[in-house]
């Protein structure tokens, strides 16, 4: 025993556990205790990075604190924490993702790999150049197609041409964040890092045109995309007829549609941005239901100062500042490394694009099956303080973890015992209260989504909010009528609902003669007019109802709400939909 550590540490190697040991000799020693081993609070030893030469630099993929590139120190885990999701799966070959963008830089060495191709085009495959050698409309269409018509001519026939290189490196980029091979020595990792990446292009320089996109959307459709990455907007592209047909045709295959919230710091339940504000969009009688919006975060997990928010029309946030990824080869000087960093909600998209591609490698049931996708992306959040109200998750988005359980079940299901509304089928009447309370609460829950079925609320009087367990206000319903609503996740097992009914008043005035026109004024005079030497003053009445006087009431238009259902998400089992 060393004098100056009053301890024997003893090497044990028999056969009892030991637990057992420590117990059988703590009766004749002042102390015993295993030698337990620790590890550092970082979830992953540097040992287990991927090789990647830039992987330090992508804080959104593995935040531990470090700078963004030209930003502030970050957050340790304010990321999406792919490490551990790639302990499940790092993609399949089997996905396929378009990115519909400005096109991609098809030959980058960290691109290069995991560029889908269409076979029956390929030269080694017997493919004849400028023939439609798969009958698909599009010749020679190898890595995807150029749909920019604008001062272009048709090639064979078809709007565009056959190659969709990118000239102007932004949807190099986003390619980069969804599928950049990964453990390869060099440049950045791709969220899905064995990923096939579709190339379509239909931005050029002065941007595109819905007929473009429309064009884009329909031949990913066609040629295999189970989702299309989307970081771009504007325009009524929104009001087009021919554009929202096609997103439909996309929707009856099951096809997820990612795409960016929009760069103008705006609320877009209240400014409407396209093509984000299709989802959840009624069109031939159905909904928009695979549309997934996407706004960017920082790396301290806060809203970027640029991306558009809303607790409606944006699903979720994803790192969009400070982004590393890939680049054209061609835009940068000879012997420089094809990277760059951009900031802005096209950025996260991609991102959230890649984490959906794990999700259908991971569960191939997923493929097809987009709302779903979409659900539990959103069920699945991480949740931040600094989101909540901005997006209908209340959070960044994550890898999927296979020990949450997602859940939606009827009201009467989660009621507690003083609960106004519980399983209540007549809807709420408000008559003599002026405030009603709701208490939801599903123990073992970690975020609630409420649903109501019916809403009237008279718009100038009237007020509905949601708070969370602590009494935070998480939204304000401004909804006067609606018989479709689901509220934002509210994080934690307790919703709180509080319905402010300002109750009017029908007002009794009575006459009084008073002797100056300053007494009248002092009570308030609706009016005043001079009688001789005084003065005769309307003023409402001092009564109560019962005496006469002013009347309360509720407007006709406050009929109040009625909740049917909730959704929650709760970390105790696994995944199950009751």
């Amino acid at each position: 025993m060393d004098k100056n550590e009053p301890f024997y540490l003893v090497r044990y190697e028999g056969e009892l556990a030991i637990d057992q040991v420590v117990a059988d000799l703590k009766p004749h020693t002042d102390w015993v205790e295993p030698n337990f081993v620790v590890h550092a609070t970082s979830s992953f030893r540097k040992s287990e990075w991927p090789t990647d030469k830039f992987f330090f630099k992508q804080w959104a993929l593995n935040n531990i604190g470090q700078s963004a590139p030209f930003g502030l120190p970050g957050k340790r885990g304010a990321d999406m924490d792919v490490l551990k999701a790639w302990e499940k799966t790092t993609g399949s070959d089997k996905i396929i993702v378009a990115v519909i963008d400005t096109g991609c830089d098809y030959n980058h060495p960290d691109l290069r790999a995991n560029i889908w191709v269409n076979e029956k085009e390929a030269e080694a495959n017997g493919g004849v150049p400028g023939k439609d050698d798969d009958g698909n409309g599009y010749p020679d269409d190898l890595y995807g197609y150029d749909f920019t018509s604008q001062d272009r001519n048709s090639f064979k026939g078809v709007p565009g041409d056959s190659d969709p290189m990118d000239d102007s490196g932004h949807g190099t980029h986003c390619a980069g964040g969804i599928g950049a091979v990964s453990n390869d020595g060099v440049g950045v990792a791709g969220v899905s890092p064995k990923v096939k990446i579709m190339c379509v292009r239909f931005l050029g320089e002065g941007g595109g045109t819905t007929v473009d996109a429309y064009r884009a959307v329909r031949y990913a459709r066609e040629n295999g995309a189970m989702i299309m990455s989307n970081s771009w907007g504007g325009g009524d592209s929104g009001e087009s007829e021919l554009f929202k047909a096609e997103l439909r045709k996309a929707q009856d295959k099951g096809i997820l549609f990612v795409v960016a919230a929009g760069n103008d710091g705006s609320n877009n339940d209240i400014k409407p941005v396209y093509p984000a504000n299709l989802k959840g969009q009624e069109f031939r009688g159905k909904r928009f239901d695979n549309v997934l919006v996407v706004g960017a975060s920082d790396n301290q997990d806060a809203p970027a100062d640029f991306s558009n928010y809303g607790h409606e029309k944006v699903d979720i946030f994803a790192p969009g500042v400070g982004i590393l990824s890939t680049y054209p080869q061609a835009m940068v000087e000879k012997g420089r490394p094809a990277y760059t960093i951009m900031s802005g909600t096209s950025m996260a998209t991609p991102y959230v694009a890649g984490v959906a591609a794990l999700m259908m490698a991971a569960n191939p049931n997923l493929i097809g099956n987009a709302a779903e996708v979409i659900r539990i992306i959103n069920a699945t959040t991480d949740v931040k303080e600094t989101l909540v109200g901005k997006a209908a998750s209340n959070g960044r988005v994550k890898r999927l973890s296979g020990g949450e359980r997602r859940g939606r079940r009827q009201i009467a299901d989660t009621c507690v015992a003083d609960q106004v509304a519980c399983d209540r089928s007549p809807r709420i009447q408000h008559r003599a209260w002026s405030i009603s309370r709701e208490e939801i609460k599903i123990e073992g829950a970690t975020s609630i989504k409420v649903h109501f079925d019916f809403i009237q609320l008279d718009s100038d009087h009237d007020s509905l909010y949601l708070y969370d367990k602590d009494f935070r206000l998480i939204a304000t319903v401004d909804k006067n009528m609606v018989d479709d609503f689901w509220s934002p996740a509210i994080p934690g097992d307790t919703v709180h609902v509080r319905f402010v009914n300002a109750l009017l008043q029908q007002v009794k005035t009575v006459s009084l003669q008073v002797p100056s026109e300053s007494a009248c004024v002092s009570r308030g005079a609706l009016s005043v007019r001079k009688m001789g030497e005084s003065y005769l003053c309307e003023v409402d009445s001092e009564d109560n109802e019962e005496k006469g006087g002013s009347k309360k009431f509720s407007s006709f238009n406050s009929e109040g709400f009625r909740i049917d259902q909730v959704s929650y998400v709760s970390g105790d089992a696994p995944a199950k939909e009751k």
